[in-house]
């Protein structure tokens, strides 16, 4: 029970009466509007809740998103790096070949100059051969005939003076000291005209 200053009171029981309120009408406990504030709360709890698991479930699929994404680029960077190694390679391979290519075509050139200049050398060795060879057969044939013309006359001379030799052994007139003198004559002619011959056999050849 509730004295009159609205305050509790035990019972004859012992027990504590029914709460009242300042006009001494019992106290409803929880109240109305503390029910649906309750009830708003638990209702925004739940709320929370839920929007905290679509939250995590949209940052988990983001995440995976993301990763998804991430192999993508790495897939990607690694397609491009080996296609820029390959390029590179291919390039590098060309650039080696161009100068291979350079190098052959300068030994192939250089080989056919060399070529060219043997050649040609062996053209002018030939000619210029050839040219000595007529050269020395001229001055051989023009030796001859000059030996020929230079002998000429002294054949004639041994043959005039052998004949000349055997006339004066055929006479049988002549005094043994006349004879003697003869022949020494004939003997020294003789030897004059082979000296003679020699000497221009020798001009002509050093000519």
């Amino acid at each position: 029970m509730a004295d009159s200053n609205g305050r509790r009171t035990r019972t004859g029981s012992g027990l504590p009466g029914p709460g009242v309120d300042a006009q001494g009408l019992p106290v409803i406990d929880p109240t109305a509007n503390v029910l649906e504030t309750i009830k708003a709360a638990i209702q925004r709890q739940d709320d929370l809740r839920i929007q905290e698991g679509t939250h995590i479930r949209e940052v988990l699929t983001l995440q995976r998103h993301y990763e998804q994404i991430v192999a993508e680029l790495r897939d990607d960077i690694a397609t491009l790096r080996g296609d820029f190694d390959r390029q590179f390679r291919e390039l590098e391979a060309n650039r080696v070949n161009a100068i291979r290519a350079v190098d052959v075509q300068a030994v192939t050139r250089a080989a056919e100059v060399s070529a060219t200049q043997a050649s040609t050398l062996a053209a002018q060795v030939a000619t210029a051969a050839e040219a000595m060879r007529t050269q020395v057969a001229n001055a051989q044939a023009a030796a001859e005939a000059n030996l020929r013309s230079a002998l000429e006359p002294i054949q004639m001379a041994i043959s005039d003076l052998r004949k000349s030799q055997y006339e004066l052994q055929g006479q049988r007139v002549a005094q043994v000291e006349g004879k003697g003198s003869s022949q020494w004559v004939i003997g020294v002619i003789v030897a004059a005209v082979l000296s003679i011959a020699g000497i221009v056999v020798a001009v002509i050849l050093k000519s």
